[in-house]
């Protein structure tokens, strides 16, 4: 019986945990299916990126307990040695994975999403290390991805308390980038890139086909299409390299507003020919011919850097310069 699904949609890989009954609770047949998916999924060139989810009101409630009373030590070891494998192949993945937490993610539940890259949440999730209450350990290495994801003062008080959190708290620790109802995640990214309008009149809206080249697409869409894929991952660290040209000042202008109120944890290192892209930048490093002839926030600049001083006023208004 199948109990791990696959479902490709485009270049995503869907890959859901399907146990609702047992709040998609894991056995060693469910880590041996998604193992063999992984390894499917893996085969295909066209599978970009993987999104792992649960079946119902659950992620995955843990292990499936009904089942591990009666394991000798031999089907423990066995159980542990497949689970511990299963998820190094998650984390070593070549492409992204993301974890989709819809409702519980409980012990390896947990330890599931945290072997993923980015793990983002429903509001209704709820995240735990509940094995010390059952006198077991966390046995698919849940004890070091959450010390090196939230910290080891967080984790241990986490492990040692078998505490659950909801969502937000689970946000605040750092244990999920984000936490959206999961029909509007795609939604936020286009309309962070300013491409849903655009988008939205495309045959088949966010599944319209693209190109080879993006050849069906001015140059500013095709620019705020790549935008658009990048916001959606929510990195750490986002580099913007002359991103920013093909768009008009209006959509820039936009762009950055919606970058400066939805990201305002995430680095962002902008390379830009236009200095109103960059005049709000905590630092501005100035360039002439590969060497830096300048450091500082715009006014400082406006100060003592004349090579910014001459570009500023060849592209600013005297109203913008004197602001």
């Amino acid at each position: 019986m199948a109990f791990v699904e696959f479902e490709q949609r485009g270049h995503v890989g869907l890959i859901t945990i399907n146990r609702p009954e047992v709040l998609n609770a894991l056995n060693l047949e469910v880590i041996e299916q998604l193992d063999d998916i992984l390894l499917r999924a893996e085969s295909q060139e066209d599978v970009h990126v993987i999104v792992i989810t649960g079946a119902g009101r659950s992620f995955v409630a843990g292990a499936d307990i009904g089942e591990m009373v009666n394991y000798t030590a031999d089907d423990a070891k066995r159980f542990s040695h497949h689970g511990n494998n299963t998820m190094m192949h998650i984390t070593r993945f070549p492409s992204p994975v993301i974890a989709a937490v819809n409702g519980f993610a409980l012990g390896g539940g947990c330890e599931l999403a945290m072997s993923c890259d980015i793990r983002v949440a429903s509001e209704k999730a709820t995240f735990g290390m509940p094995e010390v209450g059952l006198g077991i350990t966390p046995g698919f290495g849940g004890t070091q991805r959450l010390q090196r994801i939230v910290g080891m003062s967080t984790a241990m008080e986490l492990v040692l308390t078998s505490r659950t959190i909801d969502a937000q708290e689970a946000l605040q620790i750092g244990l999920v980038k984000h936490v959206y109802p999961a029909d509007v995640m795609l939604d936020k990214a286009l309309e962070l890139a300013q491409a849903s309008e655009f988008v939205d009149r495309m045959p088949g809206g966010i599944h319209a086909p693209i190109a080879e080249g993006g050849t069906n697409v001015s140059g500013g869409q095709k620019q705020r299409l790549s935008i658009a894929r990048a916001l959606a991952r929510h990195p750490e660290i986002l580099v913007f390299d002359d991103s920013f040209s093909a768009l008009d000042y209006r959509t820039d202008t936009r762009l950055r507003a919606g970058l400066d109120r939805e990201l305002k944890d995430t680095t962002r290192l902008i390379v830009a020919q236009r200095i109103g892209t960059i005049r709000n930048a905590d630092k501005i490093i100035v360039l002439d011919e590969g060497r830096m002839v300048g450091m500082g926030t715009h006014e400082e600049l406006m100060q003592t850097c004349p090579i910014y001083q001459e570009i500023a006023r060849s592209q600013l208004s005297q109203e913008e310069l004197g602001a």
